[in-house]
């Protein structure tokens, strides 16, 4: 027991003091002691994650619509879709979603109120829906007549039969605004 010997004082700050120097190299390094290092990347994380939840949300959104568009068209025919551009939400003018054909679908809440009570929403959405027919050209140059591509002016120099078949493209898009700047999804469906 009286052999047995500890660090003394001056060992142990000496270890303490290469221990720091190799940490705030290790730091610059890394670049966390200076400016625009580690540290001031917090807010770029936050703003990130904000515009993630908003693609999310978005995304979200515009596949529930699309889905909503494409029961309504089955279960009350193409044809019950009518072809044009329409729009919903700000900077609308007056919104016509209700015109396209598609029956009544939520849109996205805009302010945590009473009326629409969710934590999280996209602010100042607005909402485009294009609806297209697709027709089938043929060439009837040549017999039987050739497929050439889908069209939707039936006058494009080639046959069409637009009361037979047609695609129906469902055309989306959701433009929102989050710190000044403006953010858009597009959602294409084709409904045979």
């Amino acid at each position: 027991m009286a052999n047995q010997r500890g660090f003394t004082l001056i060992e142990i700050l000496v270890s303490l003091a290469i221990f720091a120097v190799v940490v705030i190299g290790a730091l610059g390094v890394l670049g966390a002691a200076g400016s625009g290092g580690f540290l001031s990347g917090f807010t770029t994380g936050f703003t990130t994650t904000r515009a993630a939840r908003d693609i999310t949300a978005a995304s979200v959104y515009l596949q529930a619509f699309q889905e909503h568009a494409a029961n309504q068209a089955a279960s009350q025919g193409d044809a019950s879709i009518n072809p044009g551009a329409y729009c919903a939400g700000t900077g609308c003018g007056s919104p016509n979603l209700s015109s396209a054909g598609l029956g009544t679908y939520p849109l996205p809440s805009c302010n945590v109120t009473a009326e629409c009570p969710q934590p999280y929403q996209l602010n100042q959405w607005r909402i485009d829906v294009t609806i297209q027919r697709w027709y089938p050209c043929f060439n009837t140059s040549v017999t039987p007549p050739a497929f050439v591509k889908y069209s939707t002016d039936p006058g494009s120099g080639c046959t069409v039969d637009t009361t037979k078949e047609y695609l129906v493209r469902l055309h989306s898009t959701l433009t929102w605004q989050y710190r000044g700047v403006t953010r858009t999804l597009d959602v294409d469906r084709y409904l045979p």
